[in-house]
């Protein structure tokens, strides 16, 4: 079953999703084949997936399942409870986090860095 979108990206969006037989929750990144192909990313599409499934850390989606349809490469990764970083810093009260708050975000995201190159993934 599929839900909300959860975000926009150049080849697709991302869609929250459910798994019928158990009723776990994932997001679904469906990668639209003619996009794709448009701007020719089939070998960053490709690369996406095989390091979303070396990925196996607290702080970064890891792939779970992916398949294709006819027109879309789909990704299923892991779901990410409470929203992103954008969505709090905007739209959880006055703009912006106190000191306490930014600290612990930012010790996440380090965690999930280095994990990220401790597998040889170099983010962006």
């Amino acid at each position: 079953r599929q839900y909300r979108i959860l975000g926009k990206g150049g080849f697709g969006e991302v869609c929250a999703c459910q798994v019928r037989a158990t009723g776990k929750m994932y997001a679904c990144k469906k990668l639209e084949k003619k996009r794709i192909k448009k701007r020719k990313g089939e070998a960053m599409a490709l690369n996406e997936k095989q390091i979303l499934e070396k990925v196996n850390s607290r702080f970064v989606v890891s792939l779970a399942y992916a398949y294709e349809t006819k027109d879309a490469l789909c990704l299923v990764l892991t779901i990410m409870n409470g929203g992103d970083l954008k969505f709090h810093i905007y739209n959880m009260g006055n703009p912006g986090f106190e000191d306490e708050r930014v600290v612990f975000y930012a010790a996440e995201i380090c965690c999930g860095l280095q994990h990220l190159h401790q597998e040889g993934i170099v983010y962006r």
